[in-house]
């Protein structure tokens, strides 16, 4: 149960999530195509196993957080490489290591008090990568694994198809049942998370008209996940949900927009794709930028225990109700 419990609190953190629900969900999304639900969960199970095995913190360990960026090593070795020897042998081998990363980026950033996102998952799945490159392992960037039904097709717009499929690739499936979920996922957490995302993706596809290069699907799929993620993090996760953090998130949608665009020829000419880059890069610059404040407010930060944005915004008022202040008071010797 407790092995279980930790598995699916996994699945739940890709979207900022810790219900067990919202695991479930997306854990349903990855059963679209059977074989990155195996390749997930077992990246996700050999994680666990190696946070519980170097005795990491307890709490940490059934928290699901060491998972993270295993279960998208997962999807995407399964994808990418299949289940067969070789992919099971690279899971073996980077879901470990991805663990080690992402404990040692949690040590580096722990002074400053930076999220480490998913960067030991681009960490260990770049090595992989590489590795792959120099010892000529065969590799592909999936596409639609499985082929829907005539008939669910015609159910959906081409508009809302990309969509879906864009949010799907986010977990290696650019299928647009797999996106469904995932969204559905996403509502259920929170309404307000699903409003930002919503606003992320209306912009991308206002600008696919006026920018040649996302008339490419594999392009603009990424554009669409990195986005709304970013909108997501930044206008309800870091920040209390307000509409200066909605000014906030659409900001980090057009930084967003241009890392993307901009990195896709540097990473390109390195052989690496572009997977998730532009929301870290996003992310981090601008919770740093925003450090150099003098006054937290406009849009508050969220400097306690972060829950759903919905529970963001009334921890907040209710402590402002309380104190009569919009923040704590900072008392250090």
């Amino acid at each position: 149960r407790l092995v279980g419990g930790a598995a699916l609190k996994a699945y739940a953190h890709l979207l900022f999530s810790r219900s067990p629900l919202v695991g479930a969900l997306l854990m349903l999304a990855t059963l679209t195509v059977p074989r990155a639900f195996a390749g997930g969960l077992l990246s996700v199970l050999a994680a666990l196993l190696t946070a519980w095995a170097l005795d990491f913190d307890r709490e940490s360990v059934l928290d699901g957080s060491h998972g993270v960026s295993a279960l998208l090593l997962g999807l995407g070795v399964a994808q990418w490489f299949g289940l067969n020897p070789i992919g099971l042998a690279l899971i073996a081998v980077f879901a470990p290591l991805s663990v080690l990363l992402g404990a040692a980026l949690r040590s580096s950033f722990a002074a400053s008090q930076l999220p480490v996102l998913s960067m030991p998952f681009l960490g260990a799945f770049f090595l992989l990568l590489g590795l792959c490159a120099t010892t000529a392992v065969p590799y592909a960037a999936p596409g639609l694994a499985l082929p829907l039904p005539p008939s669910l097709l015609k159910l959906l717009p081409a508009g809302l198809e990309l969509l879906f499929s864009s949010i799907g690739s986010l977990f290696f499936l650019p299928r647009p049942d797999a996106g469904l979920i995932i969204l559905i996922a996403l509502a259920v957490h929170s309404r307000i998370a699903i409003v930002l995302a919503a606003i992320a993706l209306g912009c991308c596809l206002l600008l696919r008209p006026h920018v040649p290069l996302l008339l490419d699907e594999g392009i603009f799929h990424s554009l669409a996940y990195n986005t709304a993620f970013t909108a997501l993090a930044l206008g309800g996760v870091w920040f209390v949900p307000s509409p200066s953090s909605f000014l906030l998130a659409l900001g980090g949608v057009l930084l967003c927009v241009l890392i993307t665009v901009g990195g896709i020829g540097p990473l390109g000419k390195l052989g690496l794709p572009l997977l998730i880059v532009p929301f870290n890069a996003t992310i981090l610059t601008i919770l740093l930028a925003m450090r150099q404040r003098t006054h937290d407010r406009r849009p508050k930060s969220v400097d306690f225990a972060p829950g759903t944005p919905e529970q963001n915004l009334a921890y907040f008022r209710t402590r402002r109700a309380r104190f009569q202040a919009p923040h704590p008071v900072p008392i250090q010797l």
